[in-house]
């Protein structure tokens, strides 16, 4: 006989309900045929035979429902004779009378000759569950994060800092450059802000040059220049020829930095 446990999952006002409904198929199918008042809305379930692992026994269902006003999320467990399945299921809201969408059944467990209550067995489908998803959380990822100690710096006697940050939000763009001495003295500074959304690239190359006229206004002598751009850095290190914007920026960039003893971008 088949059998099923359906959990209506509920987000409503922040909380989460459950209704479990465990009885034979047969009268479960009746029952939601006749449920087109209830507050969890209209859901008919279709038989469908199918077989299963090369077997002709069991039964899979086909759903319609409306939309779900306070279920976005319905968790249908069924299961034939020793064999359990769950399945999530979700309406489609695009349509009034909509096909629920089987978002995943996968064959959980096989209860060899052991009948188990209903509720013991949805207990175990959610404990695996639970189990699944520490899994996921707690898998090491393929390139692994290295830890790395971030924090500022302070510059050797007779070097000066100017650290250079861009920020683009909402069509603006915003550059903010600091020059601070070899005992973080704060010298100078200077904000721009342009009422359009730049790329972020360019908009860091161009604070940088603005970073590096101040330096030269303030007659620097040994200067480094932080940026969170990685892309200026290289191009910076290769020296190439460049036929583009960009390149021709980076080349200003490094006739600019030649009018220091020592200028160095990181």
């Amino acid at each position: 006989m088949w059998q099923m446990v359906v959990a209506f999952d509920s987000v409503k006002i922040g909380g989460v309900s459950r209704v479990l409904m465990v009885m034979p198929y047969v009268l479960l199918l009746s029952l939601f045929r006749k449920l087109k008042s209830v507050i969890f809305g209209y859901l008919t379930i279709v038989d469908r035979m199918w077989s299963m692992f090369g077997c002709c026994l069991g039964s899979l269902w086909l759903a319609e429902s409306v939309i779900f006003r306070f279920s976005p999320m319905v968790r249908v467990i069924g299961w034939f004779g020793s064999i359990m399945f769950t399945a999530f299921i979700r309406p489609n809201q695009h349509t009034l009378g909509c096909s629920l969408k089987m978002l995943g059944m996968v064959r959980i467990a096989t209860f060899k000759g052991k009948e188990k209550d209903p509720r013991v067995i949805w207990e175990i489908a959610c404990k695996l569950n639970d189990d699944f998803k520490i899994h996921n959380l707690s898998l090491r990822p393929i390139l692994p994060r290295v830890p790395r100690d971030c924090k500022w710096e302070t510059a050797l006697e007779g070097v000066s800092k100017v650290n250079i940050d861009v920020s683009v939000k909402d069509n603006k763009t915003g550059l903010s450059i600091i020059l601070r001495d070899s005992n973080d003295f704060v010298l100078c500074g200077k904000t721009i802000f342009i009422d359009k959304a730049a790329n972020p690239k360019l908009a860091e190359l161009d604070a940088l040059l603005v970073g590096i006229r101040l330096a030269q206004s303030l007659k620097f002598d040994k200067v480094i220049f932080e940026i969170d751009c990685a892309c200026i850095i290289n191009r910076l290190c290769k020296h190439k020829d460049d036929i583009t914007i960009f390149g021709h920026h980076i080349k200003e960039v490094r006739e600019m930095l030649n009018s220091f003893s020592k200028a160095e971008v990181k």
